[in-house]
């Protein structure tokens, strides 16, 4: 847990009670300990503490004003300029957004009063310093702070229309409540029985699946929000085609930020993905599939097409090809994955400019990038593979039908018959920046992938729109 400026965190050390104490740092002048399930000398220990904070917490409470200003020139100062729940969903009660409001003047203040209005006001469920009705004034001591806890339970889709007032010595402070209300199209362990057409946004919980006969035609512009567990299964056709100004996700329903600086949007495993059961070949173009569990999924005799479309994020196997199963991948994308990138189990996979790496944050990745089984085959032209560790396994992939035309590899190795013109022990300078979980795969103007001798490009753009050039880059990006 990061700690939050004004906030003293207490927490048993005991593993078997895992309670939270957050106490304002010079508030209170008494420290409190919850009922811990302890042993003997944990007791001594935790005695001992309580001792030690107890003091401290006195000497620092001693050294502080009691007085009270009723100056208007005494107010307040907010962690933030606006309460920001984020994307929220219609119906449902948002995430809690924080403000932190301090007092930094050298006497106490009072806030008098905390009223909501605007036309949402009734949506929108304030604690102050703990309380969820503000029935008598909150003083905030010299030097100290409280929270202000906001959510929001919206009907209706839009933007949402709230201001908090804090009244602090008769001047009234206003901060507008900031929240975007989805209202989607709601499915629920739905079958698409014949042929239907999706647009806009969606949002799924449990299975969404085709039916054998039937064929699911997502439009440009399309999002569709996966529901924790939820998924969805082919048994038919699926036809997505966006354009690089109007892209298809396929993603978690999750926003916000799962702590302060992290966003659930790189957090993988949030539903469980797409399994294609057809030999009807379904086909996507500038799609992206994002935090998934098992990422993409091709059963027996399955077969799939994917044109400038960027798989990221799996808490599994990225792509599974299964027996008799066929992938044609061009300008795509395969990124992140606890397992492989692409497991090829008996399969065909065809792969032209692709970018494969993998940067996974949570676990190191247990597979190689390219894991080959059984009668695997695999062709690779123009494309990157790149990854700490492994990038194909087995190494000696003599026994399988596997070639690798012009292909970047961050590992050392050499030409030979299955592996021809290769870039080898060289570093693609992708345009990342984990630091901050930008996982852009552009390439830097000074890359090494970008003095290629491949062929004019069969693709004319890239995900993003942007023009091939004669002798197109190694990899998904121009």
């Amino acid at each position: 847990m990061t700690a939050t400026p004004g906030l003293m965190y207490l927490s048993p050390p005991d593993p078997c009670y895992m309670s939270l104490i957050l106490i304002p740092s010079t508030r209170r002048r008494a420290l409190y300990i919850g009922r811990y399930i302890i042993s003997g000398g944990v007791l001594r220990y935790i005695a001992m503490k309580h001792i030690i904070y107890t003091f401290i917490a006195f000497i620092l409470a001693s050294c502080i004003s009691d007085d009270i200003s009723t100056s208007p020139s005494h107010l307040p100062l907010f962690s933030d300029d606006t309460l920001r729940l984020g994307e929220i969903w219609a119906g449902e009660l948002s995430p809690t957004a924080a403000l932190t409001v301090y007092n930094p003047n050298s006497a106490g203040i009072i806030i008098s009063s905390v009223t909501v209005t605007g036309r949402h006001a009734e949506c929108v469920k304030l604690n102050v310093d703990g309380s969820s009705i503000l029935s008598s004034p909150v003083e905030i001591r010299q030097g100290d702070s409280i929270y202000i806890l906001a959510a929001a339970h919206p009907l209706d889709g839009g933007k949402l229309d709230a201001t908090v007032n804090i009244t602090v010595n008769s001047i009234t402070l206003s901060l507008p409540v900031a929240a975007s209300v989805a209202a989607p199209l709601t499915l629920r362990d739905y079958t698409v029985a014949d042929s239907q057409t999706l647009s806009g946004s969606v949002r799924v919980f449990g299975a969404l699946t085709v039916a054998p006969e039937a064929t699911l035609t997502i439009e440009p512009g399309t999002d569709i929000y996966m529901h924790d567990g939820a998924e969805i299964i082919v048994n038919g056709s699926l036809l997505a085609a966006g354009t690089p100004e109007r892209q298809i996700a396929v993603q978690g329903d999750r926003s916000g930020f799962l702590a302060a600086d992290i966003p659930y949007s790189i957090l993988p495993g949030q539903w469980k993905g797409i399994t294609f059961s057809s030999p009807k070949q379904s086909e996507l173009e500038c799609v992206s599939v994002l935090n998934t569990q098992q990422g993409i999924a091709l059963g027996e005799n399955a077969s799939l097409l994917l044109t400038n479309c960027r798989v990221a994020n799996s808490r599994g196997n990225l792509v599974t090809l299964g027996e008799g199963a066929r992938l044609e991948a061009a300008g795509c994308q395969f990124t992140e994955a606890a397992g492989a990138i692409f497991a090829v189990n008996s399969a065909t996979a065809e792969l032209y400019r692709c970018t494969i790496a993998n940067n996974y944050l949570f676990a190191a990745p247990s597979a190689a990038a390219i894991t080959l089984d059984g009668a695997a085959s695999i062709s690779a032209t123009g494309s990157i593979i790149y990854r700490p560790g492994a990038e194909i396994s087995p190494s000696d992939i003599s026994s399988f039908d596997a070639v690798f035309t012009g292909c970047l590899f961050g590992s050392s190795g050499n030409d030979d018959a299955q592996l021809i013109s290769c870039l080898w022990g060289t570093n693609p300078m992708f345009l990342l920046d984990l630091e901050t979980y930008n996982f852009d795969y552009r390439l830097a103007h000074d890359s090494p992938a970008r003095q290629s001798e491949l062929t004019p490009s069969k693709l004319e753009t890239d995900r993003y729109g942007v023009a091939a050039p004669a002798n197109p880059p190694l990899g998904a990006y121009n």
